[in-house]
């Protein structure tokens, strides 16, 4: 073979670029202090290198959450410690007072320290970290205890906050306040004692050692999912009477009997928790019931409002008619209100061919109708509302000033 001049001057141009290539190669990695600067570089090795810097950046979040579960916790022991303080200082006021060398003043000035410690309670119970509420579950934005005419009312959920500690490991760093500092609402009175102990055939009078029991104008109402119902106890002479006149009246999974303690009555709840037409607007809100003062504005996109009217509803079927039927009666047709029960709350629906764009708004100022119903919001075809947050069962006095229940 006959080597050429420009053979020769080929070989030597290519030698001196592999030459010049690796040079720079070297003196890359020399001046960025990596071996590997490109993936062409290593592709096995660049594989590796990511591997590692995921897993150095997941040690890096692991240590974050670990610091930050350590800081919620300790939190959340302090405050529970000051609650548990609080507890013991109530104790120690009730037992003072537990007799009779203390005159009226004196109880007076014991009361006032009672609802001091019971507000220290709650704001521990409401107490934040970094801007959350560390008892509200996961509704962290959301104080967890609210003080209402009917009692405590717990707002947050029943749901854990988990941080990852490590792979596919996680840790719940949050107490539900709920399971500390309230109790469920399906059984009322069970516990409080009746001395002496209930039978069946015990007459009334026998109670409250002695003094009997003051029945009033002898009624009082129970209102559960599937309504509302007036309880006739008048005519009872007996503990047997009472819960005749409960069960007589024929609440739909609800039953009257005496505590196994057998120091109160009880009354049970074993609906499903879902609301019906028949549902008391009392109920709602947590019991809170509903602002029915205003009115619930309805307008259209080609400017058509009906502002309806509940102030005469009595549950959620009366409100479901007034809106179906005023909407109708005002020009706003093919719309219709109803309920998902299985979400507890109401729908509203266009079924025009051509929606009207509606948008649902308070009808009055200063007030809150529309809001209680969780309708708030615009209707493309079908607006779910808010959760109504029903109670499952309230049992109150069927006038202001009876004593009966």
């Amino acid at each position: 073979m006959r080597i050429t001049t420009n053979m020769v001057i080929n070989t030597v141009s290519r030698n001196l670029a592999l030459s010049q290539a690796r040079f720079l190669k070297l003196q890359t990695m020399a001046s960025s202090g990596r071996r590997i600067n490109r993936p062409s570089d290593d592709p096995i090795g660049i594989t590796k290198a990511l591997g590692f810097r995921s897993t150095l950046s997941d040690i890096l979040q692991f240590r974050k959450n670990i610091d930050q579960a350590t800081s919620w916790l300790a939190f959340s022991d302090q405050a529970l410690a000051n609650i548990n303080e609080l507890i013991i200082d109530a104790k120690e006021v009730a037992v003072q007072l537990a007799n009779d060398t203390y005159d009226a003043a004196a109880r007076e000035g014991g009361a006032v320290q009672i609802q001091d410690l019971f507000d220290q309670i709650i704001d521990a119970a409401n107490t934040r970290f970094e801007g959350n509420y560390i008892f509200s579950g996961t509704r962290t934005d959301i104080r967890p205890f609210l003080v209402t005419p009917i009692g405590i009312v717990y707002q947050g959920d029943f749901s854990n906050i988990s941080l990852e500690t490590e792979s596919s490991s996680y840790l719940a760093i949050n107490s539900i306040g709920a399971n500390f500092l309230t109790s469920a609402v399906r059984t009322l009175g069970d516990g409080h004692d009746l001395n002496p102990g209930l039978q069946s055939n015990l007459w009334l009078d026998y109670l409250h050692n002695g003094e009997g029991v003051d029945l009033g104008a002898g009624q009082f109402i129970i209102r559960t999912l599937n309504g509302e119902y007036s309880i006739d106890v008048s005519a009872a002479r007996n503990v047997q009477d009472i819960l005749d006149a409960i069960n007589g009246v024929g609440i739909p999974d609800f039953t009257a009997s005496i505590s196994d303690a057998v120091s109160g009555f009880r009354l049970e709840n074993t609906t499903d928790y879902h609301i019906t037409a028949n549902t008391p607007l009392g109920l709602l809100n947590q019991g809170l019931g509903v602002d029915k003062t205003g009115t619930i504005h309805f307008a259209t996109g080609g400017g058509l409002t009906v502002d309806v009217d509940i102030s005469a509803a009595s549950n959620l079927g009366d409100v479901i008619n007034e809106i179906n039927t005023q909407l109708a009666a005002g020009g706003i047709n093919n719309v219709t209100a109803s309920i998902d029960p299985e979400k507890n709350h109401l729908v509203i629906t266009d079924a025009n061919m051509a929606p009207l764009n509606i948008t649902i708004s308070e009808g009055t100022p200063g007030t809150q109708t529309a809001s209680d119903l969780g309708l708030i919001g615009e209707v493309v075809t079908i607006f779910a509302g808010e959760d109504l947050h029903p109670y499952s069962m309230q049992v109150v006095e069927s006038a202001a000033g009876e004593n009966t229940l």
